[in-house]
């Protein structure tokens, strides 16, 4: 029996109930579970559940009942089709809050905490490279003091345990740290809205050091260009290897010493023309 509270994703909980049905009946298909949600063609079913196409919030109920779920569920099943149809930071965590208050557990713990945590607070990439950084003396309120903006020691000494869990940090035998290799993964549904919500708090730290920072330790610049469909795709290509060429040059930079956020934007600000995908 699946357990919808455990779900992130509609999706997925849809492909999973129907394989188990099948599983259990061979005669069970997508038509007659399409039929039961009132939809006039499988093939909408069949792409929602392998997250090809998104399902309206018109036909959520339709499907909850179609899925015989009971009250409580059919409630989760709707804040969790709002969690990942939304597009806006806050309204994820918004309907992210309801599923935690009916499945019993902080949204940390439905988006796996481990992975979650990483991304939750802007500075703990940053704890990571500092702490490796040489100079590092092993001062957690002289670190929390160093980061722009300062955070509290409380938050470093968390960050630094987080890290620690993580196994994206490792003590050495000489009482500092180094950085290990573990990486982060997570679903689709959650990477977009963790990512999503990470890169926002960058680009407020960014706005922060337009006026903030000195401009001798700072490069700021805009560049508003008209181009071809043709030539964004050239210019995307050539950002992501810009991208792969500056790692390339840090992971032989030696004696660090400070710790730079690059982010890089690249958006339209204007419609793109009809006709165009």
């Amino acid at each position: 029996m699946l357990n919808i509270f455990s779900y992130t994703s509609y999706s997925r909980f849809l492909f999973d109930y129907y394989t188990e049905k099948k599983r259990g009946n061979p005669k069970f298909s997508y038509e007659r579970l399409s039929r039961k949600a009132g939809f006039k063609s499988r093939s909408n079913l069949i792409e929602i559940s392998k997250g090809k196409k998104k399902l309206t919030y018109t036909k959520i109920f339709d499907v909850a009942r179609a899925l015989k779920l009971e009250s409580k569920e059919s409630e989760y099943f709707d804040a969790l089709v709002h969690f990942n149809n939304a597009t806006k930071v806050k309204e994820r965590e918004i309907h992210l809050a309801k599923m935690g208050a009916m499945a019993g557990k902080a949204p940390g713990r439905i988006l796996e905490e481990s992975k979650y945590g990483y991304f939750s607070e802007w500075f703990h990439p940053v704890i990571r490279e500092l702490v490796c950084i040489p100079k590092f003396d092993g001062n957690i309120t002289k670190l929390a003091k160093s980061l722009r903006p300062p955070i509290t020691t409380k938050q470093a000494k968390k960050s630094l345990e987080l890290l620690l869990n993580l196994k994206l940090l490792v003590k050495t035998p000489q009482g500092g740290y180094s950085q290990a290799d573990g990486s982060i993964q997570t679903e689709d549904e959650l990477s977009s809205y963790i990512v999503l919500k990470y890169q926002k708090e960058n680009l407020q730290l960014a706005e922060q050091a337009l006026e903030g920072t000195d401009p001798s330790i700072r490069d700021i610049s805009t560049l508003t260009v008209g181009i071809s469909l043709s030539c964004y795709h050239t210019l995307k290509k050539d950002i992501q290897a810009f991208r792969r060429h500056l790692a390339r040059v840090v992971d032989k930079d030696t004696g660090q010493d400070i710790v730079y956020q690059l982010n890089l934007q690249f958006f339209p600000v204007s419609e793109t023309p009809k006709g165009d995908k």
